[in-house]
């Protein structure tokens, strides 16, 4: 990915192209403010935490793993989706 921005994000703007990472890097924040990067997205390690906790719970207790809880499992049935968090200027 920084190969691919330091091509087409510096000096010449007709060869700009939105850049967005994953995982909020301190480094990212800092492209982001300078216009080099349009943003990021980061998975909040505690909201997996809550997830894997309040689900593995319901699941040795014996109840149904989303009892409780506000997730649902995704089109599989078998996964539960958390949310990403945005970081842009905008954010």
């Amino acid at each position: 990915m920084w190969y691919f921005y330091s091509i087409f994000n510096h000096g010449n703007k007709s060869k700009y192209t939105t850049v967005v990472g994953v995982g909020r890097l301190p480094e990212a924040n800092e492209l982001i403010k300078q216009g080099s990067m349009t943003g990021t997205v980061i998975q909040d390690p505690s909201d997996y935490a809550n997830a894997v906790y309040s689900i593995g719970t319901n699941i040795v207790s014996g109840q149904n793993p989303l009892n409780g809880t506000n997730y649902k499992f995704d089109e599989t049935g078998n996964a539960v989706r958390i949310p990403y968090k945005e970081y842009s200027k905008q954010s």
